[in-house]
């Protein structure tokens, strides 16, 4: 009986993962990584979505900590940030998204935004540019570019 129970126990540890050989750590911490950071970017949209802003800004620091390359992670953590009045680390995480994937128009655009708040025009102009350059269609670029020129009295 005894055997039968140590044999039970040594396929049970096969079959959840923890007796296996650790040849692949590094992808299956990647994956698991990969995993728990949707967990955090999933849960955080529900807060967001039921108000709960300091919840949501929490889950995706997580997911941020797990998958800190992940420009859209650090773009809606940006936009929640935006949506709290929380300025200067909205224009953090939206800087790291662009950094992160510079060829996103809109991304340039959210910064920009969040310059005008404090109403660093110069900034702003700067990534609207960009914006318009990476999508010249892009009618919030240029809306946001006429403003901030207007405000610049450079219109």
């Amino acid at each position: 009986m005894r055997n039968a129970c140590h044999i039970a126990g040594l396929v049970l540890l096969f079959s959840c993962g923890f007796a296996r050989p650790q040849t692949n750590t590094t992808d299956q911490n990647s994956v698991q990584a990969q995993t728990e950071a949707a967990a955090h970017f999933h849960l955080a949209k529900d807060l967001e979505a039921k108000g709960d802003l300091s919840g949501a800004v929490a889950e995706y620091c997580e997911a941020v900590k797990l998958k800190p390359d992940d420009m859209v992670v650090h773009r809606s953590l940006g936009a929640t940030l935006y949506k709290k009045g929380d300025v200067d680390e909205c224009i953090a995480e939206f800087r790291e998204a662009v950094r992160l994937a510079p060829d996103q128009a809109a991304t340039h655009v959210k910064l920009a935004i969040a310059f005008e708040l404090k109403d660093d025009f110069d900034e702003a102009i700067v990534e609207l540019r960009q914006a318009i350059s990476l999508d010249p269609k892009d009618g919030n670029a240029h809306y946001h570019l006429a403003h901030d020129l207007a405000a610049q009295g450079n219109l």
